[in-house]
């Protein structure tokens, strides 16, 4: 969840939100991330917390064997330059790095100018963009198929109409609809999974790529 969304009172998460987690947990897990323990960089935790976790606003020292960049780089104006760096002075040789963006400009509303996203991302270019930094594409494809039409539809509507969108991912629906819509989200992302492995790169609402440093 980005900072800017979390409500300031105890609330529940979004199905989206935690069908997301279950997503990247697995695609993690598929390339032996969890067989030894590893020093990850998570830029842009957002609300994250636990005892593990060490935050800080400035560049750490060292370097990592993980780096994590979900739904990140949007919110960066020199994207190309800010990757490359972290690559070059954060990452050992041989690190795994898992990157998320949204994707595709057609679908930019106000909801993304409020979070402060430069941009979306078109799929090719974001697979050069990684490239571009050193990085080799392990796998790759979209996230969350289904809410592509949805969403332009909504964005559509609210251009049209001039209403803005919503600025927070508590879900204030029943327990019930929130889990059914989070196993049916987190169906479709191991679908998505699978179509990596068919070397698919299929149009989502995202797109990810889990990558390796030379």
């Amino acid at each position: 969840m980005d900072l800017s969304e979390r409500p300031a009172h105890p609330f529940h998460r979004h199905p989206w939100e935690l069908a997301r987690f279950r997503f990247f947990r697995a695609l993690l897990r598929d390339a032996g991330a969890d067989r030894r323990p590893q020093a990850i960089l998570d830029v842009g935790a957002g609300d994250a917390s636990g005892g593990a976790i060490e935050f800080s606003a400035e560049p750490p020292t060292g370097r990592f064997g993980i780096l994590l960049l979900l739904d990140v780089l949007e919110h960066v104006e020199r994207d190309q330059e800010f990757l490359s760096e972290l690559v070059g002075r954060s990452l050992e040789p041989g690190a795994l790095v898992v990157i998320s963006v949204p994707t595709w400009m057609a679908l930019y509303n106000d909801h993304d100018a409020w979070l402060r996203h430069h941009r979306r991302y078109a799929p090719a270019g974001a697979a050069r963009l990684v490239a571009d930094a050193g990085l080799a594409i392990v796998r790759r494809g979209g996230l969350f198929h289904s809410l592509i039409l949805p969403r332009y539809l909504g964005t559509l509507l609210r251009r049209r109409q001039r209403t803005a969108a919503a600025h927070s991912l508590e879900w204030r629906s029943g327990a019930a609809t929130a889990r059914l819509l989070e196993e049916a989200l987190a169906l479709e992302g191991r679908l998505s999974l699978l179509l990596s492995r068919a070397g698919l790169d299929v149009p989502g609402l995202s797109w990810w790529a889990l990558c390796r440093k030379p």
